[in-house]
């Protein structure tokens, strides 16, 4: 039987593309769930949730008045869905937007080290899974790779207690 012990690796790609305006971690240094690693400039994230929240607010005042006008037959039901239908069109282009603002901050999923850093403030992240910026590495669970014989392969079954030992090398 052979085995091995391993960690767990992520790579780092951001979910939004901006530009890095700090690196929080250093590589190889413990880090705990939810630590920062690095942020990207929020400006043009947090420009768009605002300029959404503005259109937003307007299509409510909107939404109120074609009511009004509804009720005293001055205006239409179509005006009314038509204003419902923007509301909610603001309402989900808004989560959207404070969804990419808040990925902004990049955490550390678990607890773990950060390998391979290729990121410095200035830089430009972009989100391509072919491209990480680092690799994190999770320490709060290592996965144990086990080689077997057929013979044995039999009898195991999961749930099954085990015993490994590492021989010194």
């Amino acid at each position: 039987v052979t085995a091995r012990s391993y960690f767990v690796t992520t790579p780092i790609v951001p979910n939004v593309k901006g530009r890095v305006i700090e690196v929080n971690v250093i590589p190889n240094k413990a880090l705990k769930k939810g630590d920062i690693l690095f942020k990207i400039d929020p400006t043009p994230f947090q420009a768009k949730v605002d300029q959404l929240n503005s259109e937003l607010n307007f299509a409510k005042k909107r939404l109120k008045q074609s009511k009004k006008l509804s009720q005293a037959s001055a205006g239409s039901q179509f005006e009314v869905e038509k204003h419902e239908k923007d509301v909610s069109s603001l309402k989900a282009k808004l989560r959207e937007s404070q969804f990419n603002l808040d990925s902004t901050v990049i955490k550390a999923p678990t607890e773990g080290f950060v390998t391979h850093m290729r990121l410095r403030p200035g830089m430009m992240a972009v989100p391509i899974p072919l491209a990480p910026v680092m690799t994190f590495i999770h320490t709060n669970k290592p996965l144990f790779i086990g080689g077997f014989t057929q013979q044995p392969m039999q009898n195991i079954k999961v749930g099954n207690e085990a015993e490994i030992s590492f021989p010194g090398i």
